[in-house]
Parts: structure tokens; sequence; C-alpha cells
């Protein structure tokens, strides 16, 4: 809601000081940009927001996102949505994407239930761009903070989730060659599943992602033969094109 003319100016002058400074904007979502700009006040798309920032957050697609969980969306419009960025951003573009964050709803309140948790936190992790991890999900909280008044978080609450493990092991595959300046799709399968892919010039990280929970055989895009899932170390076979889900997350990496 400032002119991008002062963040440009404002980027250039503090380069002076620090070059190596990172910039990120909370932008805002596709409706309030628009009754903005319908009341004469400015109001930036991602687009705009790139000239001077270096990571947009992801709020241009939050709405098909959170619309999976109450009805009214599906995994094909949201994919389209993740896919679309790929063309409309500047190339190696940066999303900072989340499930969750000061101003939304906890993941855990809705989605209560562990395995899919598990395979949101992996899909979010996966995709192109840099990952939000709030206060507390962790533990997978269920109580979103005040944020103006002290409200501490429960770490060891009975009902938590230890996601700290998975969270670590993804930080840790998300630094891999494979994922740097790459060309990101994802497709749905069967409203369970999503299948998503990074290919650059250093090769190929597939991902699966039981986003139900359920098992199924999933149809991939890599030669037969015996890979290892790098969130567990365990071999999985592809055959006939397809790999076999037990309902946790798979990532695959092939590297040149």
């Amino acid at each position: 809601m400032i002119p991008i003319e002062f963040w440009e100016r404002a980027r250039a002058e503090v380069a002076k000081v620090n070059k190596d400074c990172i910039w990120l904007s909370e932008s805002i979502d596709p409706g309030f940009i628009m009754y903005l700009r319908s009341q004469g006040i400015t109001a930036h798309s991602d687009c705009e927001m790139y000239r001077a920032f270096d990571i947009i957050y992801d709020y241009d697609i939050y709405n098909d996102f959170r619309a999976l969980f109450d009805g009214s969306g599906s995994l094909d419009v949201y994919a389209q949505s993740i896919n679309r960025q790929e063309y409309i951003y500047p190339e190696n573009y940066v999303k900072l994407c989340f499930l969750e964050n000061h101003d939304q709803t906890r993941a855990r309140h809705f989605i209560p239930d562990k395995k899919r948790l598990i395979n949101w936190t992996a899909f979010i992790f996966f995709r192109k761009g840099m990952t939000l991890i709030y206060n507390g999900q962790e533990k997978a909280v269920s109580h979103l903070p005040d944020l103006f008044n002290k409200d501490t978080i429960s770490w060891n609450d009975s009902k938590s989730i230890d996601l700290s493990g998975l969270i670590s092991d993804l930080s840790r595959i998300k630094k891999n060659i494979v994922f740097r300046n790459s060309e990101f799709r994802v497709r749905p399968f069967k409203e369970s599943f999503f299948i998503a892919q990074h290919k650059s010039k250093d090769g190929r990280a597939v991902g699966i992602f039981s986003l139900n929970g359920e098992t199924d055989s999933i149809p991939v895009e890599l030669d037969d033969g015996i890979y290892t899932n790098e969130l567990d170390g365990k071999k999985v076979e592809v055959f006939r094109n397809s790999i076999a889900s037990d309902g946790e997350p798979i990532i695959i990496i092939s590297e040149n």
C-alpha cells in the first residue's frame, strides 16, 4: 500500500550500507488489492512487488489453499494456481510458502489428522521458494497466540504432535542443489495426492504427497528401478512407472 518507487529507492539506499540485506514483502490477497484500488488507494500486485523485494508472501493463492478445507475448492484449482506462478513471476522467483502464520488459523485446527498434517507440511516445504514455520508449528500447536499480549506456547501439551524431526529433515533436503533455480510443476491425482517435481540442470526431485493419508499406486515420471525416499532412507520401487504409496510422503532426488 506504499508506492513501489519508495521501496526501489529504499532498497538502493540500504544497499549502500548492507548489500546483503534480504527484502521480504508481506503482500496482500487479490480481493483486498481490488478493494483498495476501487477506493483509489495504492495496492500493488505481487508482480510489481518483485521489482523491489526478494521474497513475497504466498497470499496470491492462499484462498485457493484454504478452499480445500471448506469444500469449495479442489486440488486441481490449487495446482493450477501454483503452476501459474511459474510464468507470471520473474524467473527463479521466491515465494514464502506457509500452512499458517500470525494472521491465519493454525494448520492443526483445520488439519487435525497426524498423517495428513505430515503430508501437507512436507508438500509446503517441497514447493518452490522458502518455507515459513510459525511459532509452535513444530509441535502442531492448535492455539493461535495473541499478537499483542503475553500468550506463551505450550510446547509439551499432551495433544501435541512433534513435527520438529520432520521439519529438520525437510530443511536438509531443501538445501540440495536440485531445488536451486528449478522448474516446478505439481499435478493432482484422484483429489487425494499431489505429484510434484523440481527439474533443473543439476537433476530432478519428485515428491508424492498423500494429502488425505490414503494409500494407492501413483504414476510418476521416473524410470523403473529402486530409489531412496530422502525423508526416511527407505527404498522405494518404481515399477511400470508407478510407486506404491503407503500414505506417507515420498521424496526422491535424482542428481545429474
